[in-house]
Order: C-alpha cells, then structure tokens, then sequence
C-alpha cells in the first residue's frame, strides 16, 4: 500500500486483482456504497473496536449449524407446498421478501 499526503486528507492506494475488484464493487454498489466508502466504514470500525471489526477465522464447516436448521426447515416447508417463490434477480421482490 502506498500513501500520500494531500492537504488534510491522505491517499491510499491498494491493488486489487480486477475480477475481485468488480465483484466487491457490485456487491458494494447492491449496498448503496462505493468501494471508497466501504473502506472507510471498515477503517472507522476497526478504529471504534481497537481492532477488526469481525471475528477472523478459519471455518471448519461451509454452513453454520444454524443454516443447516433453517435449510432444513425451508426444505420441510417446501415439501408440505408452503413456500414463496422470488426470483432473486429481481431486486424489489428480494427487497420484499426480506422486508427491506
């Protein structure tokens, strides 16, 4: 990482392999944040902590104990024909189907 000084404010510059780079900055963009604005955010909690704002770790299982309950459940749901169907390309129906 490289810095410079510029009046009050600093520049900081990270490389990025260019896949990755598109892929966060669409997931920051369904966010409403750009890419600079997501590293803020990460800087400022990291400052409020004292430290990551997350728990760092390796996970030993791919799905949490927890999914693996509420996927069950889903899938009992959908045998017994109560589910609701989303199409998950369309943001308004995943924005009402989450509540969001």
């Amino acid at each position: 990482m490289q810095t410079q000084t510029v009046s009050s404010t600093e520049y900081l510059q990270v490389r990025l392999d260019s896949k990755f780079k598109k892929e966060i900055e669409s997931l920051f963009d369904e966010l409403g944040l750009s890419l600079t604005q997501a590293v803020r955010l990460f800087l400022k909690q990291a400052l409020l902590r004292r430290g990551l704002p997350f728990r760092v770790a390796v996970p030993e299982e791919m799905v949490t104990p927890e999914e693996e309950k509420a996927i069950g459940k889903a899938l009992q749901e959908i045998k017994e024909g109560k589910y609701t169907e989303v199409d998950f390309s369309n943001k308004d129906q995943v924005k009402k189907y989450f509540g969001i």
